[in-house]
């Protein structure tokens, strides 16, 4: 009787065997898949750090992607490359040239949040700083005295857009200014030598010199424009209409580590920006990051205001709005294949 049924049993091992086999191959197959290569523009600064979240912790491959890291300063050149399609990724927010590469024609679109200003007493990310000895003794600016002295504002940028709203909310003409914007990197000395009065400044330059002592904030830039973005993640032909799928995929990855991010400052999180932006862990600590939203969703009116300013000065073309500036489906299907953010 035992060995009639091993007579059976023998047979069935190898059938289930043979039968498995090739799902088994299909398994390794899988495994083994290229990665989808992409080319992004990332920069070392804070306001990438869901792509450094995404790399370190992997939610790139877990998305079967490779992502190139580039780090290309000019903005308009960055911009001109993804519009060709030898870039997938940039960024888009602070300078009105791909603005207006996108008012000419450039298929290039905003796909999700990059960058914004914290709530209310969450600290200034970025903002206006005047020197300290060119207050008044009431302890506000001097602007009879500050006047006669440059500022280090780029006039055609986001933030000239932000320093003349704050002008003007001071009953200060913007125009009544000399505006020459310098490096980031000679302000501290040229705020103890007294050799520029004020300057728009983000983190973490602006925790450094508030430290230093010379300046104080006169205007946090999310007082001026709570609710803008500075930054957008920008996808151009090659994932808006070659390989949507590979947007897709690449929109979840980021959509994960932008959740991770906004856990705040972790140790892990730390550990993965100071790796890649070269900042100290206790610089991190102190400075302020840019607000993130955990959906990826974007408010297009800011870029607008942004623009339309721009226009006025004959800075731009035309204001682009609509489905022309901001394509949603990239977070719509991320956010649908990963569920909601926790509030």
């Amino acid at each position: 009787m035992k060995k009639r049924k091993n007579r059976f049993l023998v047979p069935l091992v190898i059938f289930t065997f043979l039968f498995l086999l090739p799902f088994g191959f299909c398994r390794a197959d899988a495994a083994q898949a290229p990665l989808t290569h992409l080319r992004a523009v990332v920069l070392p600064y804070v306001t990438s750090g869901p792509f450094f979240i995404a790399r370190e912790e992997g939610f790139f491959k877990e998305q079967g992607l490779d992502v190139e890291f580039i780090q290309m300063i000019v903005p308009t050149i960055a911009f001109g490359e993804v519009a060709r399609g030898t870039i997938d990724i940039s960024q888009i927010g602070t300078r009105i040239g791909p603005f207006n590469a996108m008012a000419r024609g450039a298929e290039v679109h905003v796909v999700a949040d990059k960058g914004g200003f914290p709530k209310e007493g969450k600290g200034a990310y970025s903002g206006l700083v005047v020197r300290k000895d060119l207050l008044d003794a009431s302890g506000r600016p001097d602007w009879a005295r500050i006047k006669k002295e440059p500022l280090s504002i780029d006039p055609t940028s986001f933030w000239g857009f932000l320093s003349e709203r704050y002008f003007q909310r001071n009953g200060q003409k913007f125009s009544d200014f000399k505006m020459e914007e310098l490096p980031v990197t000679v302000l501290s000395d040229a705020f103890a030598k007294k050799k520029v009065a004020m300057a728009t400044v983000a983190e973490p330059w602006l925790t450094r010199f508030l430290q230093e002592g010379y300046v104080v904030l006169c205007s946090s830039d999310g007082e001026l424009a709570p609710h803008a973005h500075f930054s957008g993640v920008c996808f151009g032909p090659s994932l808006l209409v070659k390989n949507r799928d590979a947007g897709v995929r690449f929109m979840v990855a980021y959509l994960k580590a932008v959740r991770q991010y906004n856990q705040g400052k972790t140790k892990r999180n730390i550990e993965i920006l100071s790796k890649h932006t070269g900042l100290a862990p206790d610089t991190l600590k102190a400075c302020t990051w840019p607000a993130m939203r955990s959906d990826g969703r974007v408010d297009p009116s800011s870029f607008a205001e942004f623009q339309r300013w721009c226009l006025a000065r004959k800075l731009a073309d035309q204001v682009v709005v609509g489905k022309k500036l901001w394509d949603s489906s990239f977070v719509d299907e991320a956010n649908r294949i990963l569920g909601k953010p926790k509030p």
